[in-house]
């Protein structure tokens, strides 16, 4: 599986000025309530991006089947289709189209990696930058600050994710679409064998 993306937290330009009388009154409000709401959400768009590519791999099972099935039913099913052989012909050929665009689609799935995730070994040096660079702070404030930094950085990729698992979803559903096409294009060919053994 291909590596998802990093959005680090980038450091925010800023001086002891900062923290001043409104971001003591403001921080602390609220912050825990929003950092477990926030990171349960984020931990849920990260099953749910799991979940898509676990479905995909299932997928490309199934359609690696009826990509071989036209072939092996082809022969014995089109001879029943009697005058209907070119019919049946073209049938058996948009089978396959379709799960070739089926195939196509789990790759399409697979190729949508731009998914956001925590660079944890970055936040600590910018958490250890971050305070060297305001060292008159009082600990309170700086403690305050960061924690509202890495609740913004969860919020905007939270936002950043449900995009891309949206645009993965909507690329696993044309794929859904396609195997069906052509599950049904394959059903399609066995009609004639089987009307003719009933």
């Amino acid at each position: 599986m291909p590596e998802r993306s990093n959005r680090n937290h980038e450091p925010i330009e800023n001086d002891s000025s900062t923290v001043d009388r409104k971001g003591r009154a403001m921080s602390g409000i609220g912050d825990e309530i929003l950092l477990q709401r926030l990171t349960a959400r984020e931990d849920s768009l990260s099953e749910e991006f799991d979940g898509i590519e676990s479905q995909a791999s299932y997928l490309l099972g199934l359609i690696a089947i009826l990509a071989g099935l036209p072939a092996v039913i082809s022969d014995k099913s089109l001879t029943y289709w009697g005058h209907f052989a070119r019919l049946g012909s073209l049938v058996l050929i948009f089978a396959i189209l379709m799960a070739v665009l089926a195939a196509g689609g789990v790759l399409w799935v697979f190729l949508s990696q731009d998914y956001a995730v925590e660079d944890s070994a970055e936040l600590i040096s910018w958490r250890d930058e971050y305070v060297s660079e305001n060292p008159d702070a009082d600990p309170e404030d700086l403690t305050a600050e960061i924690r509202n930094t890495i609740i913004s950085g969860i919020a905007q990729r939270i936002k950043h994710n449900e995009v891309a698992i949206s645009e993965k979803a909507f690329r696993l559903q044309a794929t859904y679409y396609a195997t069906t096409i052509s599950g049904i294009a394959n059903l399609v060919l066995l009609i004639p064998m089987a009307t003719h053994r009933l």
